[in-house]
């Protein structure tokens, strides 16, 4: 397939034709945020891998933009309310997502994936750890918030990869609830709701999980749909420019073959001039210049034969008129023949002849 039908799919069917904001809030969000934080389009002729690398990375940018905004939020509540332990989640989310988008920006889409999810992750699990007077109750809340690594590790990360978040995330909860230091409230509440608060958890896990990776194997069927439906458009494209140069160059010989047939007829209705013009021909020059060839040796041929016929037709009368002149002892004159007799006329035009010139002429 040529660069020039590669760059009219791109063109004409490439993904940046479907992503044009058109509300006023879309064009701030792409043009304020997503161009710096995405990567650039793919290449022309881009693979499936590829695409998908530049899918995960709008994903990223997204989520990155709603990560920050919530949690500037919550960073509000945490500054101005009476829960200082929140901003334990707060400060290490922020410096996650700002290196995370760094990466996404230079096309480190997975290392991104893994900044957010272990951010999450990791400060949602020191809040808990590090809670004064131990875990309460209300803490334990956290263990359901955490889901949310699950929710952006599968969306951004390749989906081979799918059920690390769910196991660790239960691997912490299961640690929190049975090792990390309990505020008594909590530790007599375990007592019976140990077993329901962990299958709750499992629950979460497992919907937060197997949700995004429905979606992330739709998304991926459409993109091998769409990239099949490129393909053949791409493919109909080539075959119509082809079957386009095909009718040209048709058009281009039988023009040529009809110049040559025009040549070849005026040559015989005695035009002995006539060539094939060569700067005209597209597919015939070796045989238009053979055959120009051919018809000048002709024409030089036709020329020579004629030169000798008219030299046989003159011959008889200049010996007639160098015999007279000779017998009669008079001046020798006779015009130009146009024959290679002119050099011998010139030489003998005004003497007088003899009969020793006569024979010396024979």
């Amino acid at each position: 397939m040529n660069d020039n039908v590669q760059a009219w799919a791109h063109k004409t069917l490439g993904e940046q034709n479907y992503r044009k904001p058109k509300s006023l809030w879309a064009k701030l969000a792409h043009y304020g945020w997503s161009r710096w934080t995405t990567p650039p389009d793919p290449p022309v002729g881009a693979t499936f891998a590829q695409r998908d690398t530049a899918r995960r990375a709008l994903i990223t940018s997204a989520e990155a933009f709603f990560l920050l905004c919530t949690v500037a939020l919550v960073g509000l509540i945490g500054a101005f309310g009476p829960n200082k332990q929140i901003l334990n989640i707060v400060i290490p989310v922020v410096i996650a997502t700002i290196i995370a988008v760094i990466c996404n920006r230079f096309g480190l889409v997975s290392l991104a994936g893994l900044w957010i999810s272990g951010g999450l992750m990791g400060s949602m699990t020191y809040s808990m750890l590090t809670a004064p007077g131990g875990l309460s109750i209300l803490d334990t809340q956290i263990l359901f918030l955490i889901a949310f690594a699950d929710l952006f590790f599968v969306a951004i990360m390749p989906l081979k990869f799918f059920w690390v978040p769910g196991l660790l995330n239960l691997g912490i909860s299961l640690f929190v609830l049975s090792s990390a230091r309990h505020s008594p409230p909590l530790q007599m509440m375990l007592t019976y709701a140990y077993f329901p608060t962990f299958a709750r958890l499992l629950q979460m896990h497992l919907v937060c999980t197997g949700v995004p990776v429905i979606l992330v194997l739709i998304m991926r069927r459409l993109i091998k749909r769409a990239n099949n439906a490129e393909a053949i458009a791409t493919l109909q494209h080539e075959l119509q420019q082809r079957a386009n140069e095909q009718i040209e160059q048709k058009r281009e010989l039988e023009m040529d073959v009809q110049q040559i047939v025009t040549v070849l007829t005026e040559f015989s209705n005695k035009n002995f001039l006539a060539r094939v013009s060569l700067p005209r021909i597209h597919h015939l020059k070796i045989i238009a210049n053979s055959l120009n060839n051919l018809l000048g040796r002709y024409e030089r041929l036709r020329q020579e034969a004629q030169e000798l016929e008219r030299m046989r037709e003159q011959t008889p009368l200049v010996m007639q008129a160098i015999e007279a002149a000779a017998r009669d002892h008079a001046v020798f004159q006779f015009k130009e023949t146009g024959t290679p007799l002119d050099p011998l006329l010139l030489q003998l035009n005004g003497k007088a002849l003899t009969q020793d010139t006569k024979r010396v002429a024979r």
